[in-house]
């Protein structure tokens, strides 16, 4: 399959977010290098392939019931890397009773949405 890139921007768009927030993730490492083709000259373009857009969007859906930034990028590994939610992380199952502690998802703008 080949991979299809998207500029940040338009990333960003897809999963909900602002640019500025996919930038923080992509600072603190919550996207994987083999997602990403960034630019080290000034003016140049990021890109993130269809895999790292899907992480976005799962990792905002998880922000927006109050999982913490860190937690959430984890989670997306088990959503998107082992293919099972009841992944276990660090000793923590990712089950009902670790969003039974969760807050209601409240559709929030994205600018709105904790960079964690």
């Amino acid at each position: 399959m080949d991979r299809k890139w998207y500029k940040l921007s338009a990333a960003a768009a897809a999963a909900g977010l602002n640019v500025g927030t996919v930038r923080g993730w992509i600072g603190k490492g919550w996207l994987y290098p083999e997602e990403m083709k960034l630019a080290y000259t000034a003016g140049a373009t990021h890109y993130i392939d269809q895999f790292g857009v899907r992480r976005l969007a799962i990792m905002r859906e998880l922000l927006a019931f109050g999982i913490p930034g860190a937690r959430a990028f984890r989670a997306s590994m088990a959503f998107l890397d082992v293919g099972d939610f009841r992944f276990n992380i660090g000793g923590e199952t990712l089950d009902q009773r670790m969003l039974a502690n969760c807050r209601s998802p409240a559709r929030a703008p994205a600018s709105s949405i904790p960079m964690g």
